[in-house]
């Protein structure tokens, strides 16, 4: 990082110079930390560099007869080469041809050895799957790349929601920038759950931290509904929280119990008498769900956190999450794996995504019911948006070729795992009745 600046300051202002960075992606962070910001201020016209990236199926050699690709495709991988490449400038989608997928597999064999994570880094098709590939994620590439594919471009309400004067109602009122992102009005007789993660808010120190968030999930469609950010004090974010709880059908709101998420809780459960906190589940997630909890709130230590991220990861794979939000998909980038089990976002903020994690475990715990693609959806988004995420128009479905959760290692052990407890569970419940017949 230092070297890099260092390196910039050695040029002179002499309009005829140019300097020329190429490299092989490294990563989010780390290493490759420095090169990914400068890239992402190129993207966004943010420094006077123009992004150009490469990939390996532009170039026209790279190609094979077909007919040594016949069964394509034959796995989720060459689907999303045939089918599901974003072009990384045109946001267009990229179609392969048995050619190209020829071209992959001689490649992949020869001087891959069949890795396909070394193939990802040597040879990305798109600049998220270059930077990804290099680093240690903790979500992996076709999960990403299936949120990148729901980002809303361009938010469809900004504004913020104020709690009314009797404390019983949410009131929206549009600004230019205002902290609260909207994507979809509240539909009858759906469910809401919201995360709450809370901040210090201040604004004027010299490193600010993050921001107090909010995150509200449909549970019956897995859509993100809203997204609320602003640097503000524990007691006005309750205020905030318990307005978008009103507006969202009475949602369902889960407080992260830190020390300043206490002050958040109590000012929702003692002076503005929010009626629907999430309960504490204890520390098994326990299945009885006859007797409940009496504390609010979750608790964020490993353990739990690690709870959070496997139920949001599950989802993940069976496609029921549609994380539509462009800061919530930046946050899942670049959370990292450590000690191969938790996740953490070392450069930068997480508290949308602990926000998201936060709301929908509260979800999982509380709303049993799988989230429906066919569910009736208030999107507020373009024909031409709606097709960029996969969904079709008619009928609202997602991508084909993520369909499968057995795409990686990682989400066939979660599926099978959570499902195989599910089981045993139904299974020890039958068990415990009595058989009313046992006389005869």
């Amino acid at each position: 990082d230092g070297a890099f600046a260092s390196l910039m300051n050695t040029l002179s202002k002499d309009p005829n110079n140019v300097a020329l960075i190429e490299t092989t992606a490294n990563g989010l962070e780390g290493p490759g930390e420095a090169y990914y910001q400068a890239w992402e201020a190129a993207v966004a016209g943010d420094n006077e560099f123009l992004p150009i990236f490469l990939p390996w199926w532009e170039d026209p050699a790279y190609v094979l007869p077909e007919e040594f690709a016949q069964d394509a495709p034959r796995d989720e991988y060459e689907k999303f080469l045939m089918n599901d490449i974003k072009h990384w400038k045109t946001g267009k989608r990229i179609r392969l041809g048995k050619d190209r997928i020829a071209w992959f597999r001689e490649t992949l064999s020869t001087k891959c050895e069949g890795i396909i994570e070394k193939w990802r880094a040597e040879m990305p098709a798109t600049p998220e799957e270059a930077f990804i590939a290099t680093g240690n994620p903790a979500f992996t590439l076709e999960e990403i790349q299936f949120a990148e594919n729901a980002v809303v471009t361009i938010p469809p309400w900004r504004g913020e929601c104020l709690l009314s004067a009797d404390n019983r109602h949410g009131e929206l009122r549009k600004v230019m920038d205002g902290p609260l992102v909207l994507y979809e009005t509240p539909q009858l007789k759906h469910h809401y759950f919201g995360g709450v993660d809370t901040a210090r808010g201040e604004e004027s120190t010299m490193a600010p931290g993050d921001y107090a968030s909010i995150v509200m999930w449909n549970a019956e469609t897995g859509d993100i509904a809203a997204r609320y950010a602003s640097r503000v004090s524990p007691e006005e974010v309750a205020s905030v929280a318990a307005a978008l709880g009103y507006y969202f059908n009475s949602a369902m709101l889960n407080v992260e119990l830190n020390n300043l998420g206490y002050t958040t809780m109590r000012e929702l459960r003692d002076r503005l008498y929010y009626p629907l906190q999430y309960l504490w589940k204890g520390r098994d997630d326990r299945a009885d769900r006859s007797k409940h909890g009496q504390a609010y709130g979750f608790e964020t230590s490993d353990r739990y956190r690690r709870m959070m991220f496997n139920l949001f990861r599950n989802a993940l794979h069976r496609k029921e999450v549609v994380p539509k939000d462009r800061i919530l998909v930046d946050q899942m980038k670049k959370a990292k794996m450590e000690m191969g089990w938790r996740w953490n976002v070392r450069v930068g903020h997480d508290d949308i995504l602990m926000a998201a994690l936060l709301g929908w475990i509260a979800k999982e715990q509380n709303h049993p019911t799988s989230c429906s693609p066919k569910s009736p959806r208030n999107i507020m988004m373009t024909k031409e948006e709606i097709e960029n995420a996969g969904f079709s128009p008619a009928r609202g479905q997602m991508p084909q070729w993520l369909k499968d959760p057995t795409v990686t290692g990682a989400g066939t052990l979660l599926t099978t795992g959570n499902d195989h407890l599910k089981k045993l569970e139904i299974y020890s419940k039958k068990k415990q009745q009595r058989n009313r017949l046992e006389w005869v």
